[in-house]
């Protein structure tokens, strides 16, 4: 994995959810964070997951091959592998039940969660959206501050305006509404301005939290809530309509759902 360094926005929060949300959340974060440029690959996945499974875990293999990201994992799924990871790098696993690491390598109760330890989780929403928007600063919408254009499908797994594009006339058919029906390898299309890839488009990817009410009054730092069943997942699929491949879109989905076109990236808290 390679990872980007986030930087934490104290004192210059950003509007997180413009232009796709009817209201906005002033929000700060106050952690330096660092992300990897790819959502987990198929490949590296099974790799650590064939360890994990012979070392107490319990969790399903997923689905993909290579280096297309793994899908069809839930959000236990995730978590148990991060920690796996975590083990594997001689770092502090994140996940816990009442203090307890070996109470989380099988069953589905929801775990705590060390935002502090220096091992590997899923992304807090806010931080997904954050370093999809490069540290706050670019707008809402399609990819890195640009919207749909003839430049377009560099970023996402969109078609652009132009009836000439060999990328848009070699992978797209007409009759699936210009959207690819496959997923793709990571890092097709050309990254943010931060160097992550696919932040917007192939797959939706898991975030650890629940999905708060933005009220736009005052600003919320660190937003997190891990009571709900339905956690966000952020990033937009290859299936999905133009509408929703926006760096702010933001949905929900079951802990216990797998489905085929959502999957995961990992982040490290800096310590």
């Amino acid at each position: 994995m390679n990872f980007i360094e986030i930087k934490n926005n104290i004192g210059n929060p950003y509007d997180q959810g413009q232009d796709i949300c009817s209201t906005i959340q002033k929000t700060e974060l106050t952690r330096t964070f660092f992300i990897d440029e790819y959502p987990v690959t198929a490949a590296y996945f099974k790799a650590v997951s064939d360890w994990a499974n012979n070392n107490g875990y319990n969790f399903n293999i997923g689905f993909g091959d290579g280096n297309k990201p793994i899908t069809m994992v839930n959000w236990f799924d995730c978590l148990k592998w991060c920690n796996a990871l975590s083990e594997l790098d001689k770092l502090t696993p994140v996940y816990n039940v009442d203090g307890s690491l070996e109470a989380y390598k099988s069953g589905n109760k929801i775990p705590n969660c060390d935002l502090d330890a220096d091992g590997y989780r899923l992304p807090l929403e806010a931080e997904f959206e954050y370093a999809a928007r490069a540290e706050g600063k670019d707008a809402g919408n399609i990819f890195a501050g640009q919207g749909i254009d003839k430049e377009c499908c560099k970023y996402v797994n969109i078609k652009c305006e132009d009836p000439d594009c060999k990328i848009c006339t070699e992978q797209f058919n007409n009759e699936t509404n210009c959207r690819m029906k496959e997923i793709e390898d990571v890092g097709q299309r050309e990254p943010n301005s931060l160097g992550i890839y696919d932040m917007s488009g192939n797959i939706l990817q898991w975030c650890f939290d629940d999905m708060i009410n933005y009220n736009n009054i005052g600003t919320i730092s660190n937003p997190i809530s891990n009571n709900n069943k339905f956690r966000c997942v952020r990033g937009c699929a290859a299936i999905y309509s133009d509408f929703y491949n926006k760096t702010s879109s933001r949905q929900c989905c079951n802990i216990k759902f797998r489905l085929p076109n959502l999957g995961f990236r990992v982040v490290r808290t800096k310590t």
